[in-house]
């Protein structure tokens, strides 16, 4: 990028987190790919606002704020991730109409419902839209500053002329339904208000963690601002 932060800069942040994620989640090279291919969106979509004026300058970025979000950013994926490797465990032995059970260390049996995981996932998907808001409001100079991913998005097209593509991954509908519990679970299918169809389960899954995709390059974009604060 032209003024704050230079390309090639960026790469290399972006392949030191791929390789921190390696070795700490185990990243496979598909999922990647598919985060230096939005680290690619995310570097034009920067470029036009650097090209606008519309970057803050890192002495104007509360860069305590965003640590705290990334920290908690981290707990969502982790919890998650754990609750995804048991349900699709316990589905492919026989599937999830008694919920996901599992006991306490007192042999007392216990069981997570489909619907408490629907939930759970969707506010995996609120959260990981909050950490892109917090992280662009911050960086990004608004007129109005956004309260919600939807009007980041919005405001952004305002401008006129940005790419955009960066967010093909995000449905601020979803995220407004989950964060209001306005949707209602009917076997596999999740019917959200004002939206065509029904949005599956698996579907929901993909969604959160296609967002958290997206948010690694985010992370290098604040590492390369703190480093030249």
């Amino acid at each position: 990028m032209a003024g704050l932060i230079s390309k090639a800069r960026f790469h290399e942040q972006l392949e030191i987190i791929l390789e921190k994620e390696r070795r700490s989640r185990h990243m496979t090279e598909p999922r990647a790919r598919l985060v230096r291919e939005k680290g690619e969106q995310l570097q034009n979509l920067f470029v036009g606002l650097d090209r606008r004026d519309l970057l803050r300058p890192p002495g104007q970025v509360d860069f305590k704020r965003i640590g705290n979000v990334l920290k908690n950013f981290v707990q969502v994926n982790n919890l998650n991730a754990t609750l995804m490797r048991l349900y699709k465990g316990h589905r492919g032995q026989g599937g999830m109409s008694a919920g996901l059970p599992f006991r306490d260390d007192f042999g007392k049996r216990y069981a997570i419902s489909m619907e408490q995981l629907v939930i759970q996932w969707g506010w995996a998907y609120c959260a990981l839209c909050e950490v892109m808001k917090t992280i662009l409001t911050e960086v990004v100079v608004f007129e109005k500053r956004p309260t919600g991913i939807g009007e980041v998005i919005l405001a952004l097209e305002a401008y006129k002329g940005l790419d955009l593509s960066y967010f093909d991954f995000v449905e601020p509908r979803v995220r407004n339904s989950f964060f209001h519990l306005d949707f209602c679970l009917d076997g596999e299918d999740i019917i959200i208000s004002g939206m065509p169809g029904a949005l599956k389960v698996d579907e929901l899954i993909e969604s959160a963690m296609r967002i958290d995709t997206a948010i690694f390059p985010l992370m290098g974009i604040i590492q390369l601002y703190f480093k030249s604060g």
